[in-house]
């Protein structure tokens, strides 16, 4: 028997026997939204860890300039309190700058 035989077989039978699924409990509903937040947070730090990549081995000054930089962009994707997380330095001296 071919590995992805089982596969087609659930696949015909789904096809054939539709079920409908349930809705979601409140809690199950959620627990989707936390999981989508947490997704997002997630990928905008990929993102950002992306465009940053090495700064974490300049001096704060440069990371600090980044944060600036960033924070006076009309787009503006990125939070000052997140970049300061990512880039490892402290909120305060952004603000004193």
């Amino acid at each position: 028997m071919n590995a992805g035989t089982p596969i087609n077989w659930v696949a015909i039978y789904r096809k054939r026997n539709p079920e409908e699924e349930e809705p979601l409990t409140v809690s199950e509903r959620a627990r989707l939204r936390e999981q989508e937040h947490e997704l997002r947070e997630l990928r905008m730090q990929v993102e950002f860890l992306k465009k940053s990549s090495g700064l974490l081995r300049e001096p704060k000054s440069v990371r600090y300039t980044l944060i600036l930089r960033v924070e006076q962009d009309a787009k503006k994707a990125y939070p000052v309190t997140f970049m300061c997380k990512n880039l490892k330095v402290n909120i305060q001296p952004v603000h004193c700058v």
